[in-house]
């Protein structure tokens, strides 16, 4: 038997030991944590500057001597970049450490932030905003990265939500942060802006992010051709959106196909997932949010300052209620997938998203400003029950293997959806504008809701269908 002083000094050293285990797992809780916020932020960031560089568009076609469809591609230069480094992330995070992937994010987004802000011309706005794209398209997929890999599986549903601030909130924070940097400083210090808060991401992520579970790999290899075809399906569906020029779309079509052809080879995304009907009609669901937020985030700062008379920054602060509302949401809401059926938050969610906007259609024209801020609040509640479960809904459908191949699909094609949005939006206003100013913004802006809200009804029966048991 041990003596007292034996057993004394044995309990010591279990507490000792259990003392040591709790404050390593406190310790990488908070890594994981921290982390997550460092990539967020930049991806927050990327996402945020692409709407509030819309605020700024008829300054810049005065400033630069251009047109509309010009300096529309201030926004599709960056998409562009964006979706083609969201599929790649998936051969990159297996070929290099994650801390090294978000290092270069960091690195091209603070290349195009200092680009765009001592731009002189057209093109070297252009080259910045793809930089910029490039480290958003790096930074997205590694947040839900390191969230699919490294989260318990209770808590996946707010991490996701968390996760989905990024791409779900930060369009509708982008017109006040353009709006006000615009009328305060000038449109340059909406770059410079960001400079400040990258850099304390990067601190951030220095300390905090780790490659749990990844080894660098030489062996694997970025398959360039299939790449090449990407590029050149994604650059010809972005030029057929913004000129509607049929040659842009067969092109389109063809190099699709030949990626399709050539990604069973040298393959850069397995797309076999997208064979799974439920992922997919969870995915057309959560597609179709996106161009909600991006429409709406066009739509709304250009009605209110063309119909109500309103400042540029007067009608991005518009935008920020909402936004906050559908932050907050955004991470509680995931517990409701926990509590309910998932069947009923979406329905829940999507008659919050679509009453509002029906009540926008039949009286906009007559509308308040206070009523029309009340609406857009009410439409972000439901935006923010159901957008990031979608997402989580989505990926849930997946294997453990095609979680990162379904990240980067989900990513690349938000991307897609919410330029086709933008575009659409912005080639139906255009159209009724030409017309008559006045009436041209109203009936224009109904008919864009009114394909939002068409296509939202259909969504909801989709995800119905996918959420059967």
């Amino acid at each position: 038997m041990p003596s007292t002083d034996e057993r004394g000094d044995i309990l010591f050293r279990c507490r000792f030991f259990m003392s040591n285990i709790c404050h390593e797992l406190e310790r990488n809780v908070m890594k994981f944590y921290l982390s997550i916020i460092a990539t967020g932020i930049v991806s927050f960031m990327g996402v945020l500057v692409e709407t509030a560089m819309n605020i700024t568009f008829p300054t810049l076609m005065n400033q630069f001597k251009i047109e509309p469809n010009v300096v529309q591609w201030l926004t599709t230069g960056y998409l562009v970049a964006l979706s083609i480094l969201v599929p790649m992330s998936v051969v990159l995070i297996k070929k290099y450490k994650i801390k090294s992937l978000f290092i270069s994010a960091i690195l091209f987004l603070v290349l195009g932030t200092l680009l765009g802000s001592l731009a002189v011309n057209f093109e070297m706005l252009i080259a910045a905003r793809a930089f910029q794209g490039i480290g958003t398209g790096i930074a997205l997929p590694l947040m839900y990265h390191i969230i699919l890999t490294q989260s318990p599986k209770s808590k996946l549903p707010i991490m996701m939500g968390l996760g989905g601030m990024a791409t779900s909130i930060a369009p509708a924070f982008g017109p006040a942060y353009g709006g006000f940097m615009l009328q305060t400083f000038g449109w340059r210090y909406i770059f410079v802006g960001l400079l400040p808060i990258i850099c304390f991401s990067l601190i951030i992520g220095i300390c905090s992010i780790e490659s749990h579970g990844i080894e660098e790999s030489s062996d694997i290899k970025m398959p360039l051709n299939t790449l090449a075809y990407l590029i050149v399906a994604v650059v010809s569906l972005f030029l057929f959106l913004s000129h509607f020029k049929i040659v842009f779309v067969v092109i389109s079509i063809i190099a699709w196909i030949l990626f399709g052809i050539t990604n069973k080879v040298h393959k850069l995304i397995e797309l076999i997932i997208l064979k799974q009907r439920k992922y997919t009609l969870l995915l057309i669901s959560l597609l179709t949010y996106q161009m909600l937020l991006l429409s709406v985030a066009f739509i709304i700062p250009n009605f209110i300052q063309i119909k109500m008379g309103i400042n540029p920054m007067q009608a991005g602060m518009f935008m920020i209620p909402g936004a906050f509302v559908g932050a907050i949401l955004a991470p509680i809401s995931g517990n409701l997938l926990n509590k309910f059926k998932e069947q009923y938050v979406i329905c829940l969610g999507t008659a919050l998203t679509i009453i509002p906007l029906i009540i926008m259609i039949c009286y906009i024209e007559i509308l308040s400003y206070n009523i029309f801020l009340l609406l857009h609040i009410l439409m972000m509640v439901g935006v923010g029950v159901t957008y990031t479960n979608l997402m989580t809904l989505s990926l849930s459908k997946l294997q453990v293997n095609n979680l990162s191949d379904g990240s980067a699909i989900n990513n690349t094609l938000q991307q897609i959806a919410g330029a086709f949005g933008t575009v659409i939006s912005a080639q139906i206003l255009t159209f009724f504008l030409s017309k008559n100013e006045q009436i041209g913004i109203v009936t224009g802006s109904k008919v864009s809701l009114i394909l939002i809200s068409v296509l939202l009804f259909i969504s909801l029966f989709g995800s119905f269908s996918a959420l059967k048991k």
